[in-house]
């Protein structure tokens, strides 16, 4: 027995050193988690003629200066504009271009590392306390594989891009990135080549290091929004990702041209008497103004961060922009493209609509206002009265969030707006009616009033309501969702003789999240090219046209018919089969409650399918992309249970 104590302790010490050995390994190996070490300990190797003076040349550069600049007048000026409050050298916003790390946490950086320094060598070429041994660096695969990175010439534009209030403030010229990329090359001499001598000045003259040819990536347009011309012979479509209008012929049906704007253009509007568009640009927080006779770009307004819906009231006087990223409305007076004031508003403003008699503009907010712990959502919608550019009232929308489109009744009794009704006060296991969060429409009515209603059936959800007009006569209403790829089609006679005849109790906890209801006045839906956003309907009520984003193209719609009857290409890079064989057979009508529950086989092959996805709108845009997917217009994925996505 004592022997064989001995022996397990004698055992014991054996791993015990065995293991402190290896944990001294362990130890000497490499970090898992590359830090940040800072320009100085890569100038030990990086100065003087065997390495072209490289260190030299960048601490003569604008980049060593980038972050001292932001303690300069002109870099508070450029805050006030941009809407922000604080320091520049401590908003995260600025130093996302100003300094090196300004995202990475504090145990990511060596003691030496210095953010004073400005967008030092591992801005460009990643943490380096991994590859910054001159073992490691000698082998330019091993010092990839340990985290060295080398930069295009594309790769400058993530900072260096337009920027309206940098351009007001400091009025410098466009960007020219060929001449700045050959101003910071700095390659190392090869063995054997006269040394080169020290910079004297911040222009460099050696040739940039060689660039192995970017991989060409798709063209896309991704169209979000869209509007006619007073006079209906133009549509204009926002496209987000070729920072771009593209301008139809709405009697050609064909695209006629494009007008480069800003970056991730977003929503588009006229001035009452169709002489000047306004086009709202989310990446540069400005707005473009373009002359609609000569297609052109003739002035460029700062306004604050990541504007999105535009409207120019009926008398022409102010055009108002929803500042998304800041939760304000930017005033401007449309004669002197001028600021006047800003107006708060709730959390995200989105969308907004004029009512008929001009007196007032309804904007709706994406996100729910901040509420307490275990409170349901609690969204709003702003009210701005038009004569004095203020706000009047700010009418809330209980259990709502992700408040979109916009649209008012010609009538001026009511607007509609889209929503999603989140419930998360619910467990899981006690809903029996719909999904954890179920999609549908707010009546906001001229008294303060606010309704709500669903759109999704028993068996048919409809998931992302992005946008949502009225026909010119008001009789009806067309929802776009961005999941299902379809277009709802709404009584709206049907839909108000229901809330009318409704008691208060039934039109406060029973319509509003009862699957059943809508097929009363959901009267079909219209299959639409991938992802549907913006929709607008022509002048006489025949037509409408909806933004296809993930399919690059305009699905027109035949209200007398109720059918996609074309599709209008914006000219992105084709990926896929067109969806334009779904065109002709593309409605469904509800004819009753088990209709409604289990909808009639379509007629036709190319008859849009009843059996819609309910998985994220992430798999859905990658299906979408997909060069071997099948028609859009046709997807026969299985339903699960849940909401289809919250994708905004």
């Amino acid at each position: 027995m004592i022997r064989h104590v001995k022996s397990l302790s004698a055992l014991a010490l054996v791993l015990a050193a065995t293991f402190c050995l290896h944990a001294e390994e362990y130890y000497k190996k490499p970090s898992k988690d590359p830090l940040f070490i800072g320009a100085q300990a890569c100038a030990s190797c990086h100065d003087g003629p065997e390495s072209g003076h490289q260190f030299a040349k960048w601490k003569l550069s604008a980049h060593a200066k980038a972050y001292a600049s932001l303690a300069k007048p002109e870099s508070k000026e450029i805050v006030r504009l941009s809407g922000l409050t604080g320091d520049p050298y401590q908003l995260r916003m600025c130093l996302g271009c100003h300094a090196t790390a300004s995202e990475s946490e504090d145990w990511e950086k060596m003691p030496e590392f210095r953010t004073e320094d400005g967008l030092q060598c591992e801005a460009c070429h990643g943490a380096g306390s991994e590859y910054a041994s001159i073992a490691v660096m000698s082998d330019p695969k091993k010092a990839r594989g340990a985290g060295l990175k080398m930069m295009t010439k594309d790769d400058c534009r993530i900072c260096h891009r337009p920027k309206g209030s940098h351009d007001v403030v400091l009025k410098r010229k466009p960007f020219d990135l060929d001449a700045a990329w050959a101003a910071i090359a700095h390659p190392t001499p090869k063995p054997g080549s006269p040394a080169t001598p020290p910079p004297a000045a911040p222009a460099v003259t050696s040739a940039p290091a060689p660039v192995a040819p970017a991989t060409v990536e798709p063209s896309h347009k991704n169209p979000l929004n869209l509007t006619l011309t007073p006079d209906g012979r133009e549509l204009w479509v926002a496209c987000e990702a070729s920072a771009s209008v593209v301008v139809i012929d709405t009697a050609t049906r064909a695209k006629r041209l494009e007008i480069p704007v800003g970056g991730q253009p977003n929503d588009v509007c006229f001035t009452p008497d169709g002489t000047r568009a306004f086009v709202s640009n989310r990446l540069d927080d400005t707005v473009s103004v373009v002359d609609v006779a000569t297609h052109r770009v003739t002035a460029t307004v700062p306004v604050g961060d990541e504007p999105h819906g535009v409207l120019v009231d009926r008398a022409g006087k102010n055009l108002y922009v929803l500042n998304t990223s800041i939760d304000n409305i930017s005033v401007i007076d449309v004669a002197s493209l001028k600021e006047l004031k800003r107006l708060s508003a709730s959390r995200s403003p989105w969308s907004l609509a004029q009512s008929p008699d001009g007196s007032s503009i309804v904007v709706t907010h994406a996100l729910s206002r901040f509420v307490g712990d275990r409170k349901p959502s609690m969204s709003e919608l702003t009210v701005i009265d038009t004569a004095s550019a203020s706000v009047r009232d700010r009418i809330t929308v209980p259990a709502a969030n992700l408040l979109q489109g916009i649209a008012w009744n010609p009538s001026g009794k009511y607007a509609l707006f889209t929503q999603l009704r989140t419930k998360n006060l619910v467990p899981m296991t006690r809903i029996n009616h719909g999904w954890t969060i179920t999609n549908g429409l707010g009546l906001l009515w001229a008294d303060g009033r606010v309704d709500q209603v669903l759109l999704d059936f028993n068996d048919l959800c409809f998931p992302d309501p992005s946008d949502v007009i009225i026909t010119p006569d008001g009789k009806r209403a067309l929802v776009t969702s961005s999941s299902t790829d379809r277009v709802a089609v709404v009584d709206l006679e049907k839909l108000v003789a229901l809330l009318e005849a409704a008691t208060p109790q039934e039109r406060e906890h029973i319509i509003p999240n009862h699957t059943g209801k809508p097929v009363e006045y959901v009267v079909g839906h219209i299959a639409t090219g991938t992802s549907p956003k913006g929709i607008t309907c022509s002048p006489d009520g025949r037509t409408a046209y909806v933004a296809s984003t993930l399919d690059d193209s305009v699905s027109v719609l035949d209200l007398a018919q109720l059918a996609n009857v074309g599709r209008i290409d914006l000219g992105g890079t084709p990926e896929r089969t067109p969806c334009a064989a779904a065109a002709k057979s593309s409605f469904i009508a509800p004819t009753s409650p088990s209709a409604a529950s289990s909808p009639a086989a379509p007629a036709t092959p190319t008859a849009i399918s009843t059996t819609w996805s309910t998985t994220s709108r992430t798999t859905v845009s990658a299906w979408a992309r997909s060069t071997t997917a099948p028609c859009a217009a046709s997807p026969t994925w299985p339903r699960t249970s849940g909401s289809a996505s919250t994708r905004t």
